[in-house]
């Protein structure tokens, strides 16, 4: 019977018999990207592609990289990466709105599967109510940290348009390793003076690493 099922379905007829559990990596992605084309048919380019790439590397990929694998164009690209984000929100999307946050690993948990793959640094801002639920989560800016590059001026114009009674700071390192930097310290000290000024509590400046963080409070870099 398996002979007569033309190809693109032999994955989906795989998942009606055994389960979704039972289909392999390319699998999956043959039933994300439906049809092959001239270069291949649809197990063949699932096959090369996951061969290529483990699916940690697959989510680092941008849309333009990943098109530019032999037999992927940009709808099957936008396919592939919008399984592979809906994947990682299920993760770390909170079960509740506006969460509390009681200690460094509630934003350790919450962040580490939405940036800690990325390859260039993400500097969010964590800004919180005075029971510090989460009023918003914004991204300020995208790559190299450095003092030049974040002004506190874009951070505590945000905190005090959410009318925020404290923050705490996020970033990645795309290296792996979450130990701060020298410049980490200086701009958290400098970020910290700041916010003293304004009567906004700078609580916590978390480094995301690969499956690791550093708490810039639980070190006592933060007064």
């Amino acid at each position: 019977m398996m002979n007569t099922i033309p190809l693109e379905e032999l994955p989906r007829e795989k998942m009606a018999q055994q389960g979704v559990d039972a289909l392999t990596t390319s699998e999956l992605i043959a039933i994300l990207i439906k049809t092959g084309t001239k270069q291949g048919n649809v197990l063949k380019i699932s096959q090369e592609l996951a061969s290529k790439y483990s699916l940690r590397d697959l989510s680092r990929l941008g849309l333009q990289e990943l098109r530019q694998f032999r037999g992927i164009g940009i709808v099957k690209a936008s396919q592939i990466l919008s399984a592979i984000e809906l994947g990682r929100r299920t993760v770390y999307e909170p079960e509740r709105p506006n969460p509390k946050i009681s200690n460094p690993e509630d934003v350790a948990f919450l962040f580490q599967h939405r940036i800690g793959n990325k390859r260039q640094e993400h500097f969010v801002a964590l800004l919180l109510d005075s029971r510090q639920r989460i009023i918003k989560s914004k991204t300020l800016f995208i790559g190299t940290l450095n003092g030049s590059l974040i002004h506190p001026r874009e951070i505590f114009y945000s905190a005090i348009k959410e009318c925020a009674d404290s923050i705490i700071l996020v970033h990645n390192h795309p290296s792996g390793c979450s130990k701060p930097s020298k410049e980490d310290i200086r701009i958290t000290q400098q970020l910290d003076k700041g916010a003293k000024l304004l009567g906004i509590s700078l609580l916590d400046h978390i480094i995301i690493g690969n499956k690791e963080y550093y708490s810039m409070n639980q070190h006592n870099i933060i007064d």
